[in-house]
């Protein structure tokens, strides 16, 4: 019996094969036996495209470290035309909080980590912040006649400075607006702001 087909049942076998094949590949990330540890070690020249995409589009129950190993992994060879699959996966089986929900802090950590977001990623990114309200501003406390907030921007990442479309910033802006604020008396600075309160009379 060779090695390459033990591998669905002993993932960790693939370090002893010189040239594995994309097919190896597979066996290791569908195994169910596969250790976070045999992903990190797993030489990055044999990771192709398909089984990058496969890997990270896995119905899985990602904890918050497995995910960070495979995405650090894998997602470097995801092609362009992926980015949106693969994102789209990552949300729907993103670690659960019982109290908060979905861990879009870990979502807003991967999605910084694209060097290059295509504009369907970004739209989708910014889709998912605005929902869960990473992106707007949040009353800070109420005094008569002065009412203070702070912005919130978490979701504002080095990595779309420049590459937003006129659309995408219209959005952006737009979530720094609700019912509570009236446009024509508050101060609003178009940046990542890092929190800062917003004070108007």
């Amino acid at each position: 019996m060779n090695i390459s087909s033990q591998l669905s049942e002993n993932p960790g076998l693939i370090v002893l094969i010189d040239n594995p094949t994309e097919e190896d590949l597979l066996k290791v990330i569908y195994s169910k036996n596969t250790m976070d540890s045999t992903i990190r070690d797993l030489p990055d020249e044999f990771i192709t495209a398909k089984g990058a995409n496969v890997a990270l589009c896995l119905s899985k129950e990602w904890s918050k470290d497995s995910l960070n190993i495979w995405f650090s992994k894998f997602y470097p060879h995801v092609l362009p035309e992926d980015q949106l699959k693969v994102f789209k996966s990552i949300y729907n089986y993103l670690p659960v909080n019982p109290w908060s929900g979905k861990d879009i802090d870990l979502f807003i950590d991967l999605f910084s980590k694209v060097s290059s977001p295509t504009s369907n990623l970004i739209d989708y990114y910014l889709a998912i912040c605005i929902k869960d309200h990473r992106l707007g501003i949040c009353k800070y406390y109420y005094t008569e006649p002065i009412h203070q907030y702070y912005i919130i921007d978490s979701a504002l990442t080095s990595n779309i400075a420049g590459k937003l479309n006129d659309s995408q910033q219209k959005a952006i802006i737009d979530s720094f607006f609700n019912e509570y604020i009236h446009i024509d008396t508050n101060r609003y600075v178009p940046y990542n702001s890092g929190s800062l309160k917003l004070v108007y009379k």
